[in-house]
């Protein structure tokens, strides 16, 4: 399923956001 690998990507690019604001 593209869209669940899409999802997965997103969130791990959140992840890393986060990482770096904190």
């Amino acid at each position: 399923m593209p869209w669940m690998q899409g999802a997965l990507r997103e969130r791990q690019r959140a992840s890393e956001r986060e990482r770096i604001l904190l």
